[in-house]
């Protein structure tokens, strides 16, 4: 069932190290973007696609370029967020074609009084692209953007954030969190099939 929840899809990063746009790339028989976009298909009732690549067009969903562009992945939350119709919105990067549903499940049901909801990894590190934000979190965004610092891990420290550890193996949670930045990334994703 859908909630008054919106997603947010960040594909709008320049794939410099993989050479050509991550996000189109085929992994069993499907682009990249589409595993996290199904996944919050399910779950939204809006969705939103941060890129200013027009192939995005063809989603059926409202694609914006960033309003600042060359910020990294907080400048596609914050020109989302202002967009947005919901109080919280899901946020995934395009390139976790592992991820699955529980893990969103179980940060849904974390939101509680949070402003910020986000996995924690194998390492224990919080995975800030796996996340649920609040509008209200646009002020800490707008601040830190003023002050030219666009790291994720100082909105996730200035935000009432909670840090959610999934009930899961060290070895699945370094799975689910496989992202691909490299043609080696993709080879070894690909040979474990």
């Amino acid at each position: 069932m859908k909630r008054k929840i919106s997603g947010i899809l960040l594909a709008g990063g320049k794939s410099k190290r993989m050479g050509e746009d991550k996000a189109f790339i085929k992994y069993q028989e499907k682009e990249l973007f589409r595993y996290p976009l199904e996944i919050l298909e399910h779950f939204c009732d809006e969705i939103i696609i941060s890129s200013s690549n027009p192939s995005f067009n063809n989603t059926g969903h409202l694609v914006y370029p960033d309003d600042v562009p060359g910020l990294g992945p907080i400048g596609g939350i914050h020109t989302c967020l202002i967009k947005t119709k919901n109080e919280y919105s899901i946020v995934l990067g395009c390139d976790t074609p592992l991820l699955d549903h529980l893990t969103i499940s179980e940060l849904i049901k974390n939101i509680k009084n949070n402003n910020i909801v986000v996995a924690v990894n194998s390492t224990g590190h919080p995975e800030s692209l796996v996340g649920i934000y609040k509008k209200k979190s646009l002020a800490s965004i707008d601040l830190l953007i003023e002050k030219k610092n666009y790291k994720m891990s100082d909105l996730l420290k200035q935000e009432k954030t909670h840090y959610h550890k999934l009930p899961y193996s060290k070895s699945k949670l370094t799975q689910l969190f496989s992202n691909i930045n490299t043609q080696e990334d993709f080879q070894r994703l690909s040979a474990n099939e």
